[in-house]
């Protein structure tokens, strides 16, 4: 019933998301429950309450919610990494209106221009303090260290000579 409720429902406003509930259903047999029966006829009868909204909004103010939670300059928000879910906390029909809960779950990575993460940090390093450096980073799981030519032993004094690269940080 809530499925033909919301075919229809969403036949009227279909640019827009909507959330559903059975907010009142009646249910009926033509035999009584325990009886032994061959066949048996079930009528049923429910009002579904749609409430529709803008999943655009939606998810803007998931996206406003979370990247007040980035704690620092160092962090940053994925912006496609977002999802929201929407539920049916309350209604009030007489007075037409809903309350909303809107929840989302982001995705936070380093950010490569921060500070903590500047080139001049690097220079003269050996590969075991650079990895024990950057290890020591929120969000940081694993490190590559790549020196070329395969002889040096420590970050070049030269930024055009070292390259930071962030890659499947979640």
């Amino acid at each position: 019933m809530k499925k033909a409720g919301a075919e229809k429902l969403s036949a009227l406003h279909s640019e827009s998301a909507v959330v559903y509930e059975i907010i009142k259903q009646e249910i009926s047999a033509d035999k009584e429950a325990g009886s032994d029966a061959e066949e048996f006829i079930l009528l049923g009868k429910a009002d579904v309450l749609g409430v529709f909204y803008s999943q655009t909004e939606a998810e803007k103010l998931v996206s406003d919610e979370l990247a007040k939670r980035v704690v620092s300059e160092a962090e940053i928000l994925i912006k496609n990494g977002l999802r929201t879910a929407v539920a049916l906390v309350d209604y009030d029909l007489e007075n037409k209106t809903a309350n909303l809960k809107i929840s989302g779950v982001g995705a936070v990575s380093l950010n490569p221009e921060s500070q903590q993460l500047q080139k001049l940090i690097f220079f003269g390093k050996t590969k075991d303090e650079v990895r024990r450096y950057l290890l020591s980073l929120d969000h940081v799981r694993s490190v590559e260290l790549k020196f070329t030519p395969a002889w040096i032993r420590a970050v070049p004094q030269v930024a055009d000579h070292v390259n930071v690269v962030i890659k499947n940080v979640e």
